[in-house]
């Protein structure tokens, strides 16, 4: 036969160990700022706006792969401020890059 375990609370609930230190909402706050302000701050000058969304699709990127790494790894660290900073930046990054490609 089967054997049969019980699945008490503390097996089921991540101890403190577990848990990483990247907030959750913070980020995802960060996240939303700056996709609201790439859309709808940031200037759209004619022949660029492909090459800024990818630029800004790349950060984001970076940004998810990032924050979902240390969820899966529980990281204690506190590197998710380097990662806040980015996302938030980001915006800025993208505008201050157009002039550059404008030269290219």
């Amino acid at each position: 036969m089967a054997d049969l375990t019980l699945i008490t609370s503390s097996d089921s609930a991540p101890s403190d160990s577990e848990k990483t230190t990247w907030p959750f909402r913070i980020m995802a706050g960060a996240l939303l700022l700056s996709v609201f302000l790439s859309a709808f701050v940031l200037p759209s000058p004619e022949g660029l706006e492909l090459v800024r969304d990818l630029i800004y699709v790349a950060i984001v990127a970076v940004f998810l792969i990032r924050w979902r790494l240390a969820v899966v790894r529980h990281e204690q660290s506190r590197s998710w401020s380097l990662y806040f900073t980015l996302i938030l930046l980001a915006p800025l990054i993208v505008f201050l890059s157009e002039p550059i490609l404008k030269a290219l």
